[in-house]
């Protein structure tokens, strides 16, 4: 019998998950997991329980918030032979949305149950990890105007269930009115780049921006690099540009965007940094050192994953 944790986030996404969770639960049993609930309460204590769980050799560990949940479980979980299961119950869910999943919301109320019976088959793969001076990520870190705005928004944690979206597209639009860039010198793969970004984003996946952009509709997520996008820039009317282009997925056509696929790089700069790691807010000191660690998180997928998202067949749990 496979067992599993479900490590659920109560504060996360636009409902309240209890209920949604249950019929998630009542589809594992079903399917003859056993399953125990545990309630997170801050971003460490999460992943403590992940690293426990793995500890206890538990077969998975199913993450019911948002990718910031996400990212702080696969802390836990890295190099380890358990899971991370997905329960979409945050307010975006990119990572759920690239393998096919509907979000939970008032109108969607079995969306928890749906991801569930996907994954209950016990289908795996090992996906990239991203480590950003040795703390790893899931999905994506960013610094510039998505780290800016990202920490801007945590001043107004108390109303995020309401409005969700609106309050982003708040906080952009009053971010890039002042917003001119930073200066970053880079080495990636040894190739020395300098210059002032509105924007640096490595990513891991395909998609971003609350899955509206498709940053890279081929991106693999198991082939030991990552992208990095470069958006060169100094002021507020290309901040404004490339807003728009990510929104109509038309950046790859603008010239002063570049993509640069790595296994290694740093950034240094002249202060502090304000970045985003799966979506959530972080701070650094001038330097950043990011690696790829190849295929160093097992995950639970459904049967029939986007083509080319994996370069490996499946593997049972």
């Amino acid at each position: 019998m496979p067992t599993a944790d479900i490590l659920y986030n109560p504060i996360a996404g636009r409902v309240a998950p209890e209920a949604a969770l249950n019929k998630a639960a009542a589809e594992l049993t079903a399917a003859g997991w056993q399953v125990n609930l545990e309630r997170t309460r801050t971003g460490r204590h999460t992943a403590q329980l992940a690293r426990a769980a793995a500890a206890a050799g538990r077969d998975a560990v199913f993450v019911a918030g948002g990718d910031g949940t996400l990212g702080e479980a696969t802390r836990g979980l890295l190099g380890s032979q358990t899971a991370l299961g997905v329960l979409p119950s945050g307010t975006a869910n990119v990572w759920a949305q690239e393998l096919g999943y509907a979000t939970l919301t008032q109108q969607t109320p079995n969306a928890l149950a749906e991801a569930a019976r996907a994954q209950a088959a016990g289908w795996t793969q090992w996906m990239d990890i991203g480590l950003c001076n040795d703390r790893p990520f899931l999905l994506w870190t960013g610094l510039g105007l998505d780290g800016e705005v990202v920490r801007q928004m945590e001043g107004g944690r108390a109303g995020r269930r309401t409005f969700p979206y609106v309050r982003y597209a708040w906080h952009i639009l009053r971010k890039i009115m002042i917003w001119r860039g930073l200066r970053l010198g880079l080495t990636v793969d040894g190739e020395m780049l300098d210059a002032n970004y509105i924007l640096a984003l490595v990513s891991n996946i395909r998609l971003y921006n609350g899955g509206f952009t498709t940053l890279a509709e081929h991106a693999c997520v198991d082939d030991g690099r990552m992208d990095l996008w470069l958006f060169q820039g100094e002021n507020s009317m290309d901040s404004f540009r490339y807003v728009v282009e990510l929104l109509s997925n038309k950046h790859q056509g603008d010239p002063a965007v570049s993509q640069h696929q790595f296994e290694r790089m740093s950034v240094t700069t002249a202060g502090r940094i304000n970045l985003q790691m799966d979506g959530d807010p972080r701070r650094v000191r001038k330097r950043l050192e990011i690696e790829v660690r190849g295929r160093g998180l097992r995950v639970l997928v459904p049967e029939h994953t986007p083509p080319g998202l994996f370069s490996q067949p499946p593997e049972k749990l």
